[in-house]
């Protein structure tokens, strides 16, 4: 496996329910190949389109119930490994979906 975030993100997304998959790392697949973005870039791009599409807190929500992949790809100190932390980033979160957030010009960043 690999070890950065955007690797934990292609693992992820598969498992969300139905009502959440957005497509949102298979777009971002399709514009890191034409660009050719490095891992960290793809990542800012997951999350910029998570915003856009209201799903974020969902995919968090998410993160926190998959002990199996957080464990591979955090160590035991990280935040999405503490329940108790992490517990409280969704809630927050969701008070960002009235906000309406809208790609920049020039593609999906």
């Amino acid at each position: 496996q690999g070890s950065h975030v955007w690797d934990f993100l292609e693992h992820l997304e598969p498992l969300m329910p139905p009502a959440l998959q957005t497509e949102t790392v298979e777009r971002v697949k399709g514009w890191g190949r034409t660009r050719q973005l490095p891992s960290a870039e793809r990542a800012r791009l997951w999350i910029k389109l998570s915003l856009t599409t209201r799903s974020l807190s969902d995919s968090l929500e998410l993160i926190g119930q998959q002990t199996d992949i957080k464990c591979a790809y955090y160590e035991p100190t990280a935040f999405l490994r503490n329940e108790s932390v992490a517990s409280l980033v969704p809630p927050l979160l969701s008070t960002l979906a009235h906000l309406e957030f809208r790609p920049t010009k020039g593609g999906g960043g």
